[in-house]
């Protein structure tokens, strides 16, 4: 999955556009990685151009979860700084040429990729990375090289979307998505410094944003090209495997699973480590006051950001945005009656900057808001900063221990003193001596975050006769043909045709044979729920059933993966690879599919519902319009209110306005959204825009007069 690294450092754009064949392009000084002279990425290459042509001398740009700062030298020079790592690079504008004199540096070749380093492309699966046939393999590589946002193809009987801006494939009839990914040598220019995901890695405990520090490093690696390497990170040796994309800890031998999630939407935090964790955040709600005292409501900061719309022609459609997504920033941020408190604000943005999703965001909230509220907030900030000796944003379980003693002195709150007394009795067992708890593991911890048992159910569909006839057939011993369930929350959760939910054991295959324990997630019910209904229950359908290739087993899979990231036992999803050269097998493969995808009178069924939510999914989709305000969510994120820009058949482009803690908010776009992600605001509204527009490439270029943008 090495490529997935690339995405990370070199090609996750927002979308991809054509320059213009006047605009100059900008190439980036790669001698230190063998690389030489290589062309910037066309999104930088856009910000270079403006900020150059408005006669800026140092500019500012924020790129997915990094800053850099870009110094122009004149002559067509220039310097750019990662503000994290304090890496430099030189950039020249390639246009440039001898008849300017200027003298350039001189390149250093580039090695030609060898045969076996053919670009390969594929598409994720049940859990499974499969490559793309060579049909749609060319028509996607043909698409990247040309810089081109999508690509439509069939594969069989479907009809996809490949959206190269998000590395994704829509399904045009339904809306599923599915990851892609590019092996190989970049097509495009590298896209230096574009990075617009979040890499995490999976504790016990759920998924955890890797600290800003470590994902640089492994981020500078991956560009070089390396994808097995070491690193060290507060005094531990981990081995980095971006083939398999794992951490493992070279001491205890431990081995974890890294991803890159999307982290658009979500600022970089802007403390200064001398200044303090939340600084950035209590300077920007006293600029947001202005001087007022009794707290800071949503309307005084809706007056303040629409300020900098004034006199702007598309500043209607902003003041709009702003406005209603005002109200849903503050109904997150508020933990009691009346204003945001300085407090308040600083916890939240603290907490969003540190929390590995949305939901799990406001999970908390709501676990603060139900108890302690507002008034454990200044002691929970000012005890974690105390902890953070070195200044990281995350504390070590020695630190974690010691905070928890204070707590306990200074803190009345019953529940936390309960939990943090827990602490200094034991390190709880779901962490392991390298971990470490940035802000949202410490809240969490100390309000308690519920988890639920995860089990997998088999049943025996062959009622024991497999014991006997798979010697026979197979030359095998098999305890069991084995269909699945999932049990969580307390309801079975299964694939038979539809996508069923019933008590646990009570489903038409009798009593399970063997439980299986998967251990416990930290993902709730309605994060499932909207799983099952966005995603699986487009997939899992009556027509798609096949007892070797798309049954209740890959199903069950899907849904392990989603809740504890990981598989369910070899034994089960080896089985159908077993039977597939089977004369028996495929002699009752239709009789199988008939049976066993299509029990549409179970009790107790998840498809009634999933019906329902897809005949008002496209009932409210069909009177959507440009103009019309949406509530778009998606795998992770929180949800924005946002404005249908463009409209197809079931995609859409959006654009939302996205607030920040500290600095400038920002406006946001996304280009083919599926109808799956976006519902109507309740009641309908609309900005009233007739002229529809496709999304193009939005990004900051901050100095110190402002923002300027490139669309």
């Amino acid at each position: 999955l090495s490529s997935v690294f690339e995405e990370l450092v070199m090609s996750r754009c927002p979308t991809f556009i054509q320059p213009t064949a006047l605009a100059p392009k900008w190439e980036v000084d790669l001698t230190d990685f063998r690389k030489g002279w290589q062309e910037c990425a066309l999104d930088l290459i856009a910000i270079l151009n403006e900020a150059r042509a408005r006669g800026k001398k140092v500019v500012e740009i924020e790129m997915g979860h990094f800053r850099y700062r870009i110094t122009f030298e004149g002559c067509g020079m220039a310097v750019q700084e990662n503000l994290m790592t304090r890496k430099k690079r030189t950039l020249r504008c390639a246009d440039i040429g001898s008849d300017s004199g200027i003298s350039l540096p001189p390149e250093m070749p580039i090695p030609s990729p060898s045969p076996s380093a053919e670009p390969r492309w594929f598409v994720k699966i049940h859990n499974q990375w499969k490559e793309q046939v060579d049909d749609v393999a060319d028509m996607l590589e043909d698409a990247y090289q040309r810089g081109r946002s999508e690509v439509c193809y069939s594969t069989g009987p479907h009809v996809h979307k490949a959206v190269l801006s998000r590395m994704v494939q829509v399904n045009i009839r339904t809306g599923r998505e599915r990851q892609i990914r590019r092996v190989g040598p970049r097509g495009l220019a590298s896209h230096v410094g574009s990075v617009g995901g979040r890499l995490q890695v999976y504790l016990d405990r759920g998924w955890k944003n890797i600290p800003d520090d470590h994902a640089a490093e492994i981020a500078e690696r991956a560009f070089k090209g390396e994808t097995v390497f070491r690193t060290n990170f507060r005094g531990w040796d981990y081995e980095i495997d971006l083939d398999k994309v794992t951490q493992r800890n070279c001491s205890t031998g431990r081995s974890r699973s890294l991803r890159l999630v999307d982290a658009a939407g979500v600022h970089a935090p802007s403390w200064n480590h001398d200044e303090g964790m939340t600084a950035a955040y209590r300077r920007r709600y006293q600029e947001l006051c202005r001087g007022a005292e009794g707290g800071l409501s949503a309307a005084m900061a809706t007056a303040v950001w629409k300020e900098k719309n004034l006199g702007r022609p598309d500043g209607h459609w902003r003041n709009v945005l702003i406005e209603q997504g005002a109200k849903l920033l503050f109904d997150r941020i508020s933990l009691g009656e009346g204003p945001v408190t300085e407090d308040e604000w600083a916890h939240y943005w603290t907490l969003a900057a540190a929390a590995p999703s949305g939901h799990a965001l406001q999970l908390i909230q709501q676990e603060l808001r139900d108890g302690p509220g507002r008034s454990v907030l200044r002691k929970l900030l000012e005890t974690f900063e105390g902890a953070d000796s070195a200044a990281h944003g995350d504390i070590t379980l020695e630190e974690m221990q010691a905070a928890c003693q204070l707590l306990q002195m200074i803190c009345k709150e019953e529940d936390i003193v309960a939990n943090a007394q827990k602490w200094v009795e034991e390190v709880p067992s779901e962490f392991s001596v390298d971990d470490s708890l940035n802000y949202f593991d410490f809240v969490s911890e100390l309000v308690g975050r519920p988890r639920a048992d995860v089990e997998i159910y088999h049943y025996d569909i062959s009622n024991g006769l497999s014991s006997v006839l798979a010697p026979l057939f197979l030359g095998m011993v098999m305890e069991g043909v084995w269909h699945t369930g999932v049990v969580v929350y307390g309801r079975e959760y299964w694939f038979g045709g539809s996508i069923f939910e019933s008590p646990p054991g009570a489903t038409p295959f009798g009593t399970p044979k063997k439980i299986t324990r998967m251990g416990s997630t930290v993902c709730t019910r309605h994060e499932l729920r909207a799983q099952l209904e966005q995603q699986l229950a487009r997939e899992y359908t009556k027509d798609s059933y096949d007892v070797l290739s798309h049954n209740c087993n890959n199903f069950s899979d899907d849904v392990a993966m989603f809740l504890v990231n990981q598989h369910i036992s070899e034994e089960v999803r080896q089985q159908p690879a077993l039977f597939s050269n089977s004369l028996v097998a495929k002699a009752l493969r239709g009789p199988l599919n008939s049976y066993l995808g299509g029990f549409g009178n179970a009790a107790q069924k998840f498809r009634d519902s999933q019906r329902e939510v897809q005949d008002r999914t496209q009932k409210e989709w069909d009177a959507l319009h440009v103009g019309s305000l949406v509530v778009y969510t998606a795998e992770g994120r929180l949800a924005v209110v946002a404005e249908i820009l463009y409209k197809e058949e079931t995609t859409c482009d959006l654009w939302w306005w996205n607030p920040a803690g500290s600095g400038e908010a920002t406006f946001d776009e996304q280009q083919s959204v599926s109808l799956v992600n976006v519902q109507p605001l309740n009641p309908p509204k609309s900005t009233g825009r007739l002229a529809e527009r496709r999304v193009g490439l939005v990004l900051r270029a901050r100095d110190a007069q402002g923002s300027c943008s490139v669309s």
